[in-house]
């Protein structure tokens, strides 16, 4: 293939790949995805596939390919020692932080303190035990989620009514978490904290980008508790474990949108997932 021909090629696929973006992004379709993991899979075999010729041979290749994984992984360590986190470079893969992170963004972590609204207990969080009760909000039953001490709860949440609008611009009244209680203290400001990467517990939810509303200070360690803005109930109320500030990330310290589709697609995750189709605009009360 000639060089003339080869750019030719690589222009085009990486064009389409960015259409393709685009109009997945426009019109939430899978069709644009797929045609967006084709152009990525045609741009990673035109690089990888050469005609065998003195200029490239397969030893130059192999040549390269060490050289590219050196720097990438020399540049991948030089990030974790300056950000101070040990997975400094991620993607947003969900709706939950929109409009403060959409899928698709390609953020840079950084390690360190994490802000959030603070208390303290004087006892030891990290044998607590998760049990599910049906709770009455409205007229509505919900299945939460509570964590106990020696049979205490160790919070307590109050709820309130947000507006849950939908892609036709149609709000609806929700309810939703108004603010957290523990040993008697209330926290109302839900949207203050940082905004971190964290692997969860249960493994089955994986690392979850979301916010950190309350900080607790326990006898065994620190410990947080979260919730994503477009999310109308915290993490724990759904039966993620309080997150022990060792299984932390890093914290947002950039986004660049878009970008991350690349990935997206490239692992084959087509489907929007639940709640992108809806946004969680403001709370009424």
């Amino acid at each position: 293939m000639k060089k003339e021909t080869e750019k030719s090629i690589s222009i085009a696929l990486t064009a389409g790949l960015g259409l393709s973006v685009a109009l997945y992004v426009a019109f939430v379709s899978e069709f644009f995805a797929l045609t967006g993991f084709l152009c990525l899979a045609g741009l990673i075999i035109l690089d990888f596939w050469r005609p065998s010729s003195k200029e490239n041979s397969v030893k130059l290749q192999v040549k390269e390919t060490i050289i590219s994984l050196a720097i990438a992984i020399t540049a991948w360590y030089a990030l974790c020692f300056v950000l101070s986190t040990g997975s400094p470079l991620n993607v947003v893969t969900s709706c939950s932080m929109v409009p403060v992170l959409e899928r698709g963004d390609f953020i840079v972590l950084q390690g360190g303190k994490y802000a959030a609204q603070e208390t303290g207990v004087n006892y030891s969080l990290g044998n607590a035990e998760y049990s599910e009760k049906t709770y009455r909000v409205g007229d509505e039953y919900y299945r939460f989620t509570d964590a106990y001490v020696d049979g205490e709860k160790v919070f307590t949440f109050g709820f309130g009514k947000c507006l849950e609008t939908n892609r036709g611009g149609t709000p609806t009244e929700k309810p939703c978490a108004s603010f957290i209680e523990v040993n008697g203290e209330k926290f109302y400001d839900l949207q203050d904290g940082d905004v971190v990467v964290y692997l969860a517990e249960p493994a089955e939810y994986g690392l979850i980008i979301h916010r950190t509303l309350l900080k607790i200070n326990a006898a065994d360690g620190v410990y947080y508790v979260t919730k994503g803005d477009n999310n109308r109930f915290a993490d724990q109320q759904a039966g993620i474990r309080l997150v022990p500030e060792e299984r932390i990330q890093g914290k947002i310290l950039a986004r660049v949108p878009l970008i991350g589709y690349a990935k997206l697609f490239l692992f084959l995750q087509f489907a929007e997932p639940a709640g992108c189709d809806t946004s969680i605009t403001r709370e009424t009360g």
